[in-house]
């Protein structure tokens, strides 16, 4: 473990700076989603967040030890430097365990992954943000377990790994995705590289020695047998189903210890080997829809800022660098080829795996991008395989290498600087929206105060998502914002949380607390007549006072009763 930290230090260090520079804006100011805002109200107490029935309801029990470790203190500075150190040391140790040693490579695919929106997207979330980076560590831990486990085959490392794997997933379900990436990604280098070193530590150097401290087998050019990969996959299922029948199984425990039964938000409820079969048809294209859209597409991430063309051309690169590999590894080496083709066609299927097994779940937000990000280390993989070559004492095979990676590292240096000002351009929108909900709110707590009926004791209900009403976003970069920074900070999906917003809003910006309506009573408000004919705040006639309940509409809501 020394050995390892020693090894990585520079580049932990330079990833974790770039993280936190990258994301600054973001936490400095505390900008949040509607999630996180919510998250601070009551039954938690404004400022803190200990997992409740809520979130275990979503199988998310993993959930409650991030936060108790921190005595549910949700600090954004804090909170985003744990989750930065998390994510840099997930995606420094995918790095190390593929062998992509190459310092630009390394260092241009860190900087890459948490410069990116995935990242800053999972920084909003302070209340769990750290849970969510954890998954994503333990997942790769877990992956990288089992590569040292179908080498020497000890069964506390695969002990360890289904370990890992289960509590990754009773954090973040979607995390499935980065482990079955990172199974693909070994067995791609396996397949690829022309021999077993892959299998238990992926460096060797151009004499054949260990330059990993926890390799156990030198350096071979002989072909990867059939067996080696059998025995590897065949650990990987393994380990894959044992996590998830302990997950399912500490999931139930969690839900029986709390009398309650498992939520059907997102079809968790639902999901079985009914649902899942039944659904393969829809499912399967849908995850592959929903891969190609994360490069492409603006709806998930915002993709601008010259990210599409970097996308297309990174694809172009990995084809011509696979095709490469597989005319250096001959016609003997066909077969292994054939099933490394296969692996990277999986890839997408992979990546979105939680979409096949939750059907009902249909579109990806960007939190369940994890394993869509660890599929980026596919290109300066196959680079690291191309100058890893056997054959590269030969000059005529090593130029072209060379100016391969070359050509590679500056090609995802110009991506990571495109994911930068995509998750500053989010930045800057949220910034936006926090600003105008501050002001909204320090002019409603002006209103509200000086109205008599307040001041005689009356309750109040603050109804409705700014945005919805008169108060757009007005940032320049909105057109450029990914999904998540359109979100708001109020949530208008039912109206409770609607009502949880507000309340914390008002605390943090307006350093206020009235004495709001009970749920009853904001459900009869909404429906009734006289909500539907007042006019939206800042009119004259946007404060009314219905049933006893002094009204601020800022829009409608009564469509979210349900």
């Amino acid at each position: 473990m020394k050995l390892w930290f020693t090894r990585n230090a520079k580049l932990l260090v330079v990833c974790f700076a770039v993280g936190m520079i990258c994301h600054a804006q973001m936490y400095l100011n505390g900008l949040s989603n509607p999630d996180a805002v919510v998250s601070l109200s009551n039954p938690n107490g404004y400022g803190s967040f200990i997992p409740h029935a809520w979130d275990i309801s979503l199988g998310r029990w993993g959930l409650l030890f991030a936060a108790c470790a921190k005595f549910g203190l949700c600090s954004p500075i804090l909170t985003s430097a744990i989750t930065i150190a998390l994510f840099t040391l997930g995606i420094v140790a995918l790095i190390d365990k593929l062998g992509i040693r190459n310092a630009c490579l390394q260092y241009a695919s860190s900087i890459l992954f948490i410069a990116s929106p995935f990242v800053s997207c999972c920084i909003t979330y302070y209340y769990c943000s750290n849970s969510y980076a954890l998954s994503f560590l333990c997942a790769v831990l877990a992956a990288c377990l089992i590569g040292r486990v179908g080498a020497v085959g000890k069964p506390v490392t695969l002990v360890g790994a289904v370990a890992l794997l289960a509590f990754s997933l009773g954090c973040y379900q979607a995390s499935l995705g980065v482990f079955c990436v990172a199974v693909l990604l070994v067995m791609i280098r396996s397949l690829m590289g022309g021999g077993s070193e892959s299998l238990t530590s992926p460096a060797c150097d151009a004499r054949g020695e260990a330059q990993n401290p926890y390799r156990e087998e030198g350096c071979s050019a002989d072909s990867l047998s059939a067996k080696q990969l059998a025995v590897f996959f065949g650990v990987a299922i393994a380990v894959c189903a044992a996590g998830a029948v302990l997950y399912y199984a500490l999931t139930e425990f969690s839900l029986f210890v709390l009398g309650i039964s498992l939520s059907t938000y997102g079809g968790a409820s639902s999901v079985g080997v009914g649902s899942i079969l039944g659904s393969l048809t829809s499912s399967v294209p849908s995850a592959y829809v929903a891969f190609f859209d994360g490069f492409f597409s603006h709806g998930i991430f915002g993709n601008h800022f010259g990210w599409v063309y970097v996308a297309a051309a990174c694809m172009i690169v990995v084809a011509v660098a696979f095709v490469r590999l597989a005319t250096m590894n001959g016609v003997k080496r066909l077969g292994a080829s054939a099933m490394a083709l296969l692996c990277v066609v999986l890839i997408p299927f992979a990546a979105n795996v939680i979409l096949v097994i939750v059907p009902s779940y249909g579109y990806p937000t960007p939190l369940m991008l994890g394993g869509f990000m660890t599929s980026f280390l596919l290109l300066p993989l196959l680079v690291q395989l191309l100058l890893d070559s056997p054959d590269r004492g030969n000059v005529r095979l090593r130029m072209p290498a060379k100016a391969m990676s070359v050509g590679c590292c500056c090609l995802i240096a110009v991506g990571a600087w495109s994911y930068a000002l995509q998750s500053n351009a989010d930045a800057e929108v949220m910034q936006a929206c926090q600003n105008q909900t501050a002001s909204l709110a320090t002019r409603i707590a002006g209103v509200l105060d000086a109205n008599p009926d307040v001041q005689a004791g009356a309750k109040v209900l603050i109804a409705g998502k700014p945005e919805a009403g008169n108060f757009p976003n007005t940032s320049d970069s909105y057109v450029h914002a990914s999904s998540y920074a359109k979100w708001g900070m109020v949530w208008d999906n039912h109206y409770q949380n609607n009502m949880r917003s507000w309340d914390v809003i008002m605390k943090q910006f307006a350093g206020q607390s009235f004495n709001y309506c009970s749920f009853d009573e904001c459900a009869k408000v909404i429906c009734s007549s006289e909500f539907a004919n007042v006019s939206l705040y800042p009119a004259n006639d946007s404060v009314a006072t219905i049933d006893g309940v002094v009204v601020v509409k800022i829009s409608d809501i009564s469509k979210y009763l349900e």
